[in-house]
């Protein structure tokens, strides 16, 4: 049976907290949750069981705070401090020459490691993926 002190602060060990690093060029994840035996061996101090992606480094597991029965402390500290990158592309194997994803105002650049971008010109902003999405 796990207990509340074995929950180490500060770090993501496997007791409480477990992480793994999604390598460059994953095409497809999928998270899925699981409890062993119903929770039952820690339901005194974890009622829940939570998943996020988030930037490396941008995390810092709490121990058995962000364990307690007053989860909405940790959804509110998880929504307020917690910053995810999504590097995508257009086109994994394609270039520039080949899109037309552009919209107006917007420019198109080739991606090291393949596939392409669409970015507003100087003096633009917005989304360059959708008409009229850059705007000066």
């Amino acid at each position: 049976m796990s207990k509340k002190p074995n929950v180490p602060y500060g770090q993501c060990s496997g007791i409480g907290c477990c992480q793994i690093s999604i390598p460059k060029g994953l095409t497809y994840y999928d998270a899925t949750l699981n409890t062993l035996r119903n929770h039952s061996d820690v339901l005194s101090f974890n009622e829940c069981g939570y998943g996020f992606l988030v930037e490396e480094g941008s995390f810092k597991f709490s121990g058995a705070t962000d364990l307690s029965a007053d989860y909405s402390d940790f959804v509110k500290r998880i929504e307020s401090t917690i910053h995810i990158v999504l590097d995508s592309v257009i086109a994994p194997n394609g270039t520039c020459a080949n899109g037309n994803e552009c919209k107006g105002n917007s420019t198109c650049y080739d991606v090291e490691g393949g596939g392409y971008r669409c970015k507003c010109e100087n003096g633009y902003e917005g989304n360059p993926y959708l008409d009229h999405g850059c705007q000066g």
